[in-house]
């Protein structure tokens, strides 16, 4: 899900005290989610972790690849919330601001 916030406009003074407004747009912030399941033969809190960490590893590989599918590229995440269900299954949801790739020299 991508969204974009728009701030409300500023109000800019002239030397003429005219008010001017101009719009001011923030990042877009996209978020993505990734499961992971402990391995079959393993129990307690090693598989617990390992769970947690495929998770993690499917939730940013989704972020990284919602970005991508916009032209955008991934600079940092965070995450957000991290869910352990009671069949061993743990969810993972991270968020980044979309920044549009740099240009580097120019092409002809």
């Amino acid at each position: 899900m991508v969204t974009t916030n728009v701030l409300l406009c500023l109000l800019m003074t002239t030397p003429q005290s005219q008010p001017q407004y101009m719009a001011v747009a923030e990042p877009a912030v996209v978020r993505a989610t990734g499961l992971g399941r402990p391995p079959a033969r393993m129990a307690g809190p090693r598989a617990k972790l390992m769970a947690r960490r495929a998770a993690e590893v499917a939730a940013v590989k989704n972020l990284s690849g919602k970005l991508a599918a916009d032209g955008r590229e991934l600079r940092g995440f965070r995450y957000i919330k991290t869910v352990y269900r009671s069949d061993g299954w743990v969810e993972v949801s991270v968020e980044s601001a979309a920044q549009s790739k740099p240009t580097i020299g120019c092409r002809r």
